[in-house]
């Protein structure tokens, strides 16, 4: 079965990124676009970008994290070990570093982690 791909507006009515942010983003290989295409007519002479599932919930992550003062070359920095797996499940848990404490579907264990944990910590729900 194949992933479904998202425009950068879709993306942009997602996560709350702007077009703007999300061409910034790919000029600085923060976050490529999974397929560009040339646009067809209408008079834009550029190109589409396209993003993956998983690239939606990663800049959902983004955006939630900068939410709470993070830089986004600061987030991506410490999202790069992040296995892919973990964009599966329904919550991450990341503390202020921002480090992944805890990917689950189970919210018990991310209160139970977040309760132990020293600091502050940001949940973010993605859908799944």
């Amino acid at each position: 079965m194949n992933e479904p791909i998202y425009s950068a507006g879709d993306v942009s009515r997602m996560t709350g990124a702007s077009n703007r942010q999300l061409q910034y983003w790919s000029d600085l290989n923060y976050l490529v676009a999974a397929m560009v295409n040339a646009s067809s007519g209408g008079g834009n002479s550029g190109m589409v970008r396209r993003y993956t599932e998983h690239q939606v919930k990663l800049v959902k992550v983004i955006m939630q994290l900068r939410a709470r003062g993070n830089r986004t070359d600061f987030i991506l920095r410490n999202l790069r070990g992040v296995p892919a797996k973990a964009f599966s499940v329904r919550y991450l848990l990341f503390s202020a570093a921002p480090r992944l404490l805890c990917a689950t579907n189970e919210k018990s264990e991310v209160l139970k982690v977040a309760a132990a944990a020293s600091g502050g910590v940001c949940l973010v729900e993605l859908p799944i």
